[in-house]
């Protein structure tokens, strides 16, 4: 015995054959598997989903897909993948590719899925859909639908119609209809008229209180110097050409400035509801 593992490690080469045998015949036991084929692009696609990483998810199932078209559970996650990556509109397509082929058991997820798609791009296709429909979930899409269309009275008739205070996410929006209707909007004809009155004061009343000081200072001091000019050498005067174009500039522009403020004002204030509203859909959709 002795002899025979003498004999063996005297000879290095052999030793390294053989270790090159062992590693070569491991390899092909390893790699012979093709680690791109349907069921291990799924597994990494999973992967990338649940790491968030959904443009490269949603790549790793259309590979999935086109290895396996009958891989349900892969096309299902492809349509989140497109959605959670704003490519809802590729959702719909890929929804539209594979529709006539769904079994029946499928068919139900795929249409709440590719309506959450449908909302994403056009809220407002829910808004006139009724019972009649037969829509699933319908009041989920159609109440959020509504308060994006800052119909406040509207949205808060229709939640209490589908009886919101049972449903933790309808009330939810309830809430955002009730803060839109208590919401303070500025008008910007009012705005406009203050501004008009008292220059700066419209964008005091819109919450813009350096610009409306500015403003007030700018088109004073204008109207000041113009008067001086006047009063020193009259219509021929250059300072009160001079400054009586800068106040009719700062004045007209104060005005118009105003009622720009007041709607961008208010457009923040729908803003804000709005990602209220989106954060409720999105929560109920996952």
């Amino acid at each position: 015995m002795n002899s025979l593992c003498f004999s063996i490690f005297s000879y290095p080469s052999l030793i390294k054959k053989l270790l090159i045998f062992s590693l070569f015949f491991i390899s092909i036991q390893t790699f012979g598997q093709d680690i791109y084929d349907a069921a291990n692009s799924k597994r990494y696609a999973d992967y990338l989903f649940k790491s968030k990483e959904y443009s490269r998810a949603a790549l790793e199932y259309e590979r999935a897909c086109y290895l396996d078209s009958q891989n349900w559970d892969a096309h299902f996650y492809l349509m989140k993948s497109y959605r959670k990556s704003e490519q809802a509109a590729k959702g719909l397509a890929h929804y539209q590719t594979i529709y006539f082929q769904l079994p029946q058991n499928q068919i139900s997820q795929f249409e709440h899925e590719k309506n959450i798609n449908l909302f994403t791009i056009q809220p407002s296709f829910f808004i006139t859909k009724t019972e009649k429909d037969s829509l699933d979930d319908l009041q989920y899409f159609k109440a959020p639908s509504i308060l994006l269309t800052y119909n406040w009275k509207a949205s808060q008739s229709y939640l209490i119609s589908e009886n919101y205070k049972e449903d933790k996410t309808l009330s939810k929006y309830y809430d955002n209809a009730v803060q839109g209707l208590n919401t303070n909007y500025k008008k910007p004809w009012l705005a406009g008229t203050m501004s008009t009155l008292v220059p700066g004061l419209g964008k005091v009343y819109t919450g813009n209180y350096k610009d409306g000081i500015i403003a007030f200072l700018v088109t004073g001091i204008s109207a000041f110097q113009a008067v001086r000019g006047y009063n020193s050498k009259g219509l021929n005067s250059g300072i009160f050409i001079l400054y009586s174009g800068v106040f009719t500039g700062f004045y007209l522009g104060n005005i118009y400035g105003s009622v720009k403020s007041a709607r961008q004002k208010n457009r923040k204030l729908n803003e804000a509801i709005d990602r209220k509203t989106k954060a409720v859909f999105y929560e109920w959709a996952e």
